[in-house]
Parts: C-alpha cells; sequence; structure tokens
C-alpha cells in the first residue's frame, strides 16, 4: 500500500521526497499523492517524532522487518500440543536500550475512536504473536506493540494517532 511505502521512506535518511511531484514520475508509476500528503502530515507530527526519527533519542528504528516465530507444542497460543509458526511483517520497529516498540500502520479509513477501538481487538493476536517473537530476540527488554492510525488525529490536533495495544 503507498502510505506504507511513503512512511517506511519517512523513517530512513533523506526521508520524503520534497515538493516536487514532477520527480516522482507519473501517478501510474505506483505512488500516490493523496498517500504521500498523509504520510507527510503524519511524519511532521511532533509526537510522532520518536518513530521517525528515533535516533535522537539513542534508539534504532527499522522498517518493514520480518519475523518468523516458532510457539512450541503445549505453549499459549499452540493448538494441541502443536508447534506453531508465526510470520509477519513488522512495519516499524525501534530498539532502544531497554524498550523495544512494534509500531504497525493502519491506513484504514476510520473516523472514530471507536471504530479504531474495534479495529484494535481484531488486530491484538497478530501484535501478540509479534510481542511474543521480538521479546525472544530482546531478552530483559520492555516490548511494547502500538497501532498506528494513520487517517486520525491525536489528541493535539496532529494528524495520525498512536494506540498501545
Amino acid at each position: 500500500e503507498a502510505i506504507h511505502l511513503w512512511l517506511r521512506l519517512a523513517g530512513e535518511p533523506g526521508g520524503l521526497p520534497g515538493d516536487s511531484a514532477a520527480a516522482l514520475g507519473p501517478p501510474a508509476s505506483g505512488w500516490s499523492a493523496d498517500a504521500l500528503a498523509e504520510a507527510r502530515a503524519v511524519a511532521a507530527n511532533p509526537r510522532l517524532a520518536p518513530l521517525f526519527r528515533p535516533e535522537a533519542a539513542g534508539r534504532r528504528g527499522l522498517s518493514e522487518v520480518p519475523v518468523l516465530h516458532r510457539v512450541a507444542g503445549g505453549a499459549p497460543g499452540a493448538a494441541d500440543g502443536v508447534e506453531t509458526r508465526v510470520y509477519g511483517v513488522i512495519d516499524r520497529l525501534l530498539i532502544g536500550d531497554d524498550t523495544v516498540d512494534i509500531i504497525d500502520y493502519k491506513s484504514n479509513g476510520i473516523a472514530t475512536d471507536e471504530q479504531a477501538r474495534r479495529l484494535a481487538d481484531r488486530y491484538r493476536p497478530q501484535l501478540a504473536a509479534y510481542r511474543d517473537a521480538i521479546a525472544a530476540l530482546f531478552p530483559g527488554r520492555n516490548v511494547r506493540a502500538h497501532l498506528l492510525f494513520t487517517h486520525l488525529r491525536d489528541e493535539a490536533g496532529g494528524q495520525g494517532r498512536l494506540y498501545e495495544i
């Protein structure tokens, strides 16, 4: 999805492209002006700056992190003693000395907090699996999972609302 691409670029050196849309080529090349505008607004939100510039807080940020985690038979989440494998791609991972934060972007066109809560409930098992996988990689660190709803505004009116799951 276009917004995911733009948000990935927002967290990389060089960030998002400048205002010259002509440099991006025609919209048919896969980019979306609306998605770029939304990503710019989210990345410009001061409350979300640590997601896209974690170095300022002494953290490391990674985008599109593949995760493969094996859940042993008999463990919570494993069915009838059968080993389960969880595979996914984490949109953004922020690694600090004591904490690791998982960020999953949601660009659904939701308009209310109630819609966000219902959607969060739907993604809770996925994020729990990601949290377990990352906790195994970073023992002793506090691992948190979040949904970033790009369409919603935060309490201060900035674009993008972050929900901890």
